[in-house]
């Protein structure tokens, strides 16, 4: 899953924000780790500054989660949860799981939809966070021969062979398949059937031919978990308004996409579809730097971090000015208003491309919890600035009660981590120990650190961010597509 450019990412925003840097590659991809310092070596940086450390996850691993100021992860949802749990404290940025579904409506192109579908879904066997493996069909076009047809043919036209081999668009699986993805190969839920079987095609089962699902039911296993592997399951929804529902209906949210050609189903799927990355009538795959900063929502991202290749990486591996004086307030309200007119109101776009809009925004979350225990004058105030400038719906968690302009819930902490939902953010400016594992098996991120008096760096920690990424032409023809605008953060259909 990318083992040179993710670790790079991290290790060059770390190096940038000057800390000391130990990469721990994944134990299938340590030659690759080891290269990328042997080259920053090599390149002037000291021995002592960056370190390749290829240790397992055992004693010795743990001790780094414990010893490190910062932890920047790419691997499960598990993982994440287990290092919090290790250390309630620990500085996160996480990007975890996903599950990601690719919706095709009866007013796609079925010829793209079923081309690109099979692109997400077995580009690199599967082994991709971002791929598909789901596809949520309207009935229509279920029950279009030709969508299957174009499907059958797009899947059986991969062809299959050795990593090395540069005519192979499959390549093998990282280990022979075993726990879900030796599941998704071997079995069918109730009410599944195979529509392509998959078959390996080696002795060591690491190269396989994909397989289809047809007849997953939502809210089955194979709707809800994650498998990193050729497997492609299809549920058949009733509309659009289904479709979304079952989209938004697991844990994760990584990666989303959309294939159709009617303006006001694409502007009513991006208002509503909750993920990190979302795509219309293309893949769902391939993140290309500065185009498309590529972070997930709810379980697919834990910790503080902002997407990779968005603004802000590289501060949120370093500390900023606390908030700690009266006047400091004037200066908070300053850098976030200047923060909200430049960056945080509006759906920026990220190139000059004409054949597809990339484009960036922040998006509110249902609500943001501040959890105090000792609630100052100053940090209060703070708090009210914030509400204000960046429009939020923010409430205060305090042991204790206070007066606010903001709404304020006086209760103890498990009262407050019983009640919290998944679309929300935690910000936890208490002593008290903080939940945070708790929170992170249900894919729920914590933000520990202290109110910073730079604006700039302090309003996007309350905002999701999140890229689009919408094809603009027909066949090589340029603006031949849904008309649409940008009016704020919205995407509108364009009045002709």
């Amino acid at each position: 899953n990318f083992p040179y450019a993710i670790p790079a990412g991290g290790v060059l925003a770390a190096l940038a924000a000057g800390n000391t840097v130990v990469l721990k590659p994944a134990p299938e991809a340590v030659l690759v780790g080891a290269h990328l310092v042997d080259q920053l070596w090599r390149a002037g940086f000291p021995r002592e500054v960056v370190v390749c450390l290829p240790v397992g996850d055992d004693d010795v691993g743990r001790a780094l989660i414990e010893k490190a100021d910062a932890v920047v992860l790419t691997g499960s949802l598990a993982s994440a949860v287990r290092f919090t749990s290790w250390r309630p404290r620990l500085h996160l940025l996480a990007e975890t799981s996903g599950k990601n579904a690719i919706v095709v409506t009866a007013r796609a192109d079925v010829d793209a939809a079923a081309r690109d579908i099979a692109a997400s879904a077995f580009g690199h066997s599967g082994q991709k966070c971002s791929a598909a493996s789901l596809a949520l069909v309207t009935r229509d076009v279920a029950g279009d021969p030709a969508f299957w047809r174009q499907l059958r043919d797009a899947v059986e036209s991969f062809v299959v062979g050795r990593a090395y081999d540069p005519g192979s668009h499959v390549g093998p699986v990282i280990h022979p398949p075993n726990g879900d993805l030796e599941r998704a190969l071997r079995h069918l839920e109730p009410g599944e059937s195979w529509f392509l079987e998959p078959r390996a095609l080696n002795e060591a089962r690491t190269l396989w031919r994909p397989g289809v699902k047809r007849g997953t039911r939502p809210g089955s296993w194979s709707h809800l978990t994650e498998w990193f592997g050729p497997v492609l399951a299809v549920i058949e929804v009733d509309n659009l308004a289904d479709a979304v529902e079952v989209q938004n209906g697991t844990r994760y949210g990584l990666t989303a996409g959309l294939h159709s050609l009617d303006a006001a189903e694409i502007v009513y799927w991006l208002e509503h579809v909750r993920a990190g990355n979302l795509y219309v009538n293309r893949t769902i795959t391939g993140a290309v730097v500065h185009r498309q900063p590529f972070g997930g929502w709810r379980a697919s991202a834990l910790g503080v971090g902002p997407q990779a290749g968005q603004r802000g990486y590289v501060g949120a591996v370093s500390e900023g000015e606390v908030l700690s004086e009266p006047e400091d307030i004037g200066a908070l309200r300053e850098s976030a208003t200047r923060w909200m007119r430049e960056l945080g109101r509006e759906a920026r776009s990220s190139d000059t491309l004409e054949f597809e809009w990339n484009l960036h925004r922040y998006v509110p979350y249902e609500r943001v919890v501040v959890r105090l225990d000792e609630p100052t004058p100053l940090v209060v105030h703070a708090l009210e600035t914030l509400a204000e400038v960046l429009d939020l719906t923010l409430e205060i968690s305090s042991a204790r009660g206070l007066t606010s302009r903001l709404s304020v819930v006086v209760e103890e902490a498990d009262r407050l981590l019983a009640r919290v939902g998944e679309d929300w953010r935690v910000r936890w400016l208490s002593r008290e120990d903080p939940p945070t594992a708790s929170l992170a098996e249900r894919g729920i991120a914590l933000d520990l650190r202290p109110l910073e008096r730079e604006g700039c760096r302090e309003a996007p920690r309350w905002l999701r961010g999140q890229s689009l990424s919408i094809t603009r032409h027909r066949y090589g023809n340029v603006h031949a597509g849904p008309r649409l605008r940008v009016v704020g953060r919205r995407i509108e259909v364009e009045k002709v």
